[in-house]
């Protein structure tokens, strides 16, 4: 690629860069072409951001380390349920990670131009994606049944990712920015609320850790239900989201 370039009197102006067309001419690259490139860079690092978190989750994922001398399909079926809460809370965190990659797949389908502000808040938001296996494996490993502080980070995680979600959000629907095209106010509002939806259901389920701890645990995949509850209640009033 090569650089295109103005002579203005004594002092040369950079325009727009060029590349070569096969037969040997040069063709200006428009500005929106570039920053519809560097928007689709933006895409392309979220998207293997989320794939590195939800591989790292399969990680605490192990094999029984049992006699197959001796090996039954009662002590298979008893290794599994001593670490149930391990897929418990693989199953959460791959859900839960798995909704914000089509949330913001979504957001992102609306994006035709990026600012600093952009760059900024989805780094911030692909930080506390990067978390949850760490957040998933301590709350498998340290849930007893006693302890909250496990619950606390895990729900501090969820909460972090959902605020910073709601933040692109803003930041995409805000006319001022001219990061997108005109929005629909429900569809807007819709992601939104989805975006924050998890991060209630869980601190809720926090706050009852301290009147049963044990309830707290159980009531963690209420979590899974909440994105389908907030569809289903906007589904009843706006169009956008039939089908």
């Amino acid at each position: 690629m090569t650089q295109v370039k103005k002579s203005t009197g004594r002092r040369t102006r950079q325009v727009f860069p060029a590349e070569e067309t096969p037969d040997g001419s040069k063709e200006i690259i428009g500005e929106s072409a570039i920053r519809k490139f560097q928007v689709e860079r933006l895409v392309f690092f979220s998207d293997a951001i989320f794939a590195i978190a939800i591989t790292l989750l399969v990680i605490d994922l192990r094999l029984p380390d049992l006699d197959t001398t001796t090996l039954t399909d009662r002590l298979l079926w008893q290794h599994l349920a001593a670490h149930s809460s391990t897929f418990l809370g693989f199953a959460v965190s791959f859900y839960v990670i798995g909704t914000y990659w089509l949330i913001h797949h979504r957001m992102f389908y609306h994006v035709t131009d990026y600012n600093t502000s952009l760059l900024r808040n989805n780094l911030i938001f692909l930080l506390s994606i990067v978390l949850m296996p760490f957040s998933t494996t301590y709350i498998t490993s340290f849930s007893n049944g006693v302890v909250k502080l496990p619950l606390l980070l895990y729900t501090i995680n969820i909460s972090f990712t959902g605020c910073m979600i709601f933040r692109l959000w803003q930041l995409i629907s805000n006319p001022k920015h001219r990061l997108s095209g005109p929005l629909q106010r429900a569809m807007v509002t819709y992601n939104k609320v989805r975006a924050l939806a998890i991060p209630v259901v869980f601190l809720l389920t926090f706050l009852l850790s301290f009147i049963s701890i044990a309830a707290a645990y159980k009531l963690l995949p209420l979590g899974l239900l909440t994105g389908s509850a907030v569809k289903w209640y906007f589904r009843r009033k706006h169009a956008f989201l039939q089908g």
